[in-house]
């Protein structure tokens, strides 16, 4: 047998054992979308200064959430034999050799099975994940308050789009007899203001109303809309933001209210959250997404026609 058919059958070891080990703890190995959101963060600077911070710290918060549920495995990895070695392979930038590639996959396969055999026996690593969906949604709502704010901002006519919405006039209309004492406390001058009036005091928390505001507020500026959207009525963003809700408000305890939102029959009513690898990695992987469709959407408002026509070309 080959080196390369070697390696291609230790890889599927290793994917059985991940496999295995996501169905009750996280594992490195799940995927999610960061290479994208690391590359559109990096190029934001340039292309909308406005969202760059807002979007650098959501790609900040949303790795530190990674990160913590990596912790055991850095904890595990002194117990795992050769896993010295890993660190020290391909450290002159060139591409592992077979020889190299296959000790990399007997460490991780090795760390793998020596993590599922200890998690297995650990119950309160639920509460990290539980943690991990706490961080993931409170990085990803204080995004969505900052894209909001910064876009009315810089397009106002936005407004009208909330006001033509009984759903979000509700939410962020404001009162006739509110406008004097407005005008006064911004020396009546609103502009580039009104994003910071209408949302700085708004809780956006809520599923419910980001899946209502942003695919209406947004619909109205130019460009592929329901590519960028269309995750807002997926059954992961809905269940990550009620598992969040449950996990922040009843200590993680499932109730009626969360099993009759989300029909999740994986969960028994009075018992605590159980939270698979999967779920988490779909959690990460739908903010992630769902934060560069926002960008994406948002970016428009700042947007000259040239640059307008250019994406519309490209697209």
């Amino acid at each position: 047998m080959s080196l390369q058919d070697s390696a291609s059958d230790r890889w599927r070891d290793v994917k059985a054992i991940a496999d295995e080990l996501e169905a009750s703890y996280w594992v490195p190995l799940i995927n999610t979308p960061f290479a994208s959101l690391d590359d559109m963060a990096a190029k934001s600077s340039a292309d909308v200064p406005a969202l760059h911070h807002a979007l650098v710290a959501f790609r900040t918060n949303l790795h530190a959430a990674k990160e913590l549920l990596e912790l055991p495995y850095f904890l595990i990895a002194p117990l795992v034999p050769l896993g010295g070695q890993l660190g020290r392979l391909g450290e002159d930038g060139d591409a592992m050799t077979p020889e190299q590639e296959a000790l990399a996959i007997d460490v991780m396969a090795k760390a793998l099975v020596t993590s599922k055999e200890h998690f297995s026996r650990r119950p309160e690593l639920q509460r990290l994940m539980h943690q991990a969906c706490l961080l993931t949604w409170a990085a990803f709502e204080t995004y969505c308050k900052s894209v909001f704010i910064a876009a009315v901002n810089q397009k106002p006519s936005l407004y009208t789009v909330i006001l033509k919405s009984q759903v979000l006039k509700e939410r962020f209309g404001l009162q006739q007899g509110s406008w004097p004492g407005i005008l006064e406390a911004h020396s009546y001058d609103l502009n580039g203001k009104l994003g910071t009036i209408l949302g700085a005091d708004k809780d956006f928390s809520s599923p419910q109303l980001l899946m209502d505001l942003f695919p209406c507020l947004f619909e109205v500026l130019p460009g592929v809309h329901s590519k960028f959207m269309a995750p807002f009525d997926s059954k992961e963003f809905w269940r990550l933001g009620q598992r969040r809700h449950l996990i922040a408000h009843r200590c993680g305890i499932v109730d009626e209210e969360y099993l009759r939102r989300t029909s999740d029959e994986t969960q028994s009513l009075g018992a605590a959250l159980k939270l698979r690898g999967r779920d988490v990695g779909d959690g990460l992987g739908i903010a992630a997404r769902l934060a560069i469709g926002l960008y994406a959407r948002a970016r428009f408002c700042w947007y000259t026609q040239e640059q307008i026509d250019r994406v519309a070309g490209s697209a």
